[in-house]
């Protein structure tokens, strides 16, 4: 059954990254730079089925972060010099599932399943995956991320020694989106050998969809 309805899954990967730095000497004791950096990642699994969400893997995983820095450095002698850097970053990773932007299980008639467009795609149905393959997912998986840093470093030379003072402080805003089970879900007895399969389960998966038989939902 399973050969009869699978297809061959596609995987297409994106890599779009750069950094652009600029340095300025704004006199011979003050020296200025600023960066810039860009990541626009992303890995998409195609579904083992067409027009169902299933298998492990499936869908998009992305990381989208943005960063920028600026540094100035100030001699003070030959002697004490001062370093001063302020960074700020913005990431944004997840994981999407297949056909995220459709309402499949609403569509399939299970009702309450897709409440609003960030619970697209389709309610988890399936077991161990041995006998029939699992379709849906337990939904969508956000974190945007701030982070702001500022580092500051003083440096002294007396004669041969070199002492380093500094102080950094860093904030960092994680935020995550992750409903669990948000969609629903639907197992089965794990090939009839799961708890209760004794009694509730007919020993093979096909058999329990067809029959109605779950072990939880």
């Amino acid at each position: 059954m399973r050969q009869n309805y699978a297809v061959q899954r596609q995987q297409v990967q994106q890599f779009d990254d750069f950094d652009v730095r600029a340095d300025w000497v704004i006199r011979e004791k003050d020296q200025l730079f600023g960066r810039f950096s860009f990541n626009q990642d992303t890995s998409t699994t195609s579904s083992e089925f067409q027009r169902l969400p299933a298998g492990f893997g499936s869908g998009s995983n992305f990381a989208k972060p943005r960063g920028f820095a600026i540094g100035e450095t100030h001699i003070f002698s030959g002697t004490l010099l001062n370093e001063i850097r302020i960074a700020y970053l913005r990431d944004f990773l997840g994981y999407t599932p297949p056909l995220s932007n459709e309402a499949v299980s609403a569509n399939l008639g299970i009702p309450n399943a897709n409440r609003s467009s960030l619970l697209g795609g389709g309610a988890l149905i399936g077991g161990g995956g041995g006998q029939l393959e699992y379709t849906g997912d337990f939904g969508s998986y956000l974190v945007p991320e701030n982070t702001y840093q500022i580092n500051d470093a003083l440096t002294k030379t007396i004669k041969n020694h070199i002492l380093k003072f500094g102080a950094q402080v860093a904030w960092r805003q994680v935020n995550m989106f992750r409903p669990i089970s948000g969609k629903g879900f639907f197992n089965l007895f794990s090939n009839g050998t799961g708890p209760g399969s004794a009694t509730g389960s007919t020993g093979y998966e096909v058999s329990d969809v067809l029959s109605g038989f779950l072990a939880n939902y």
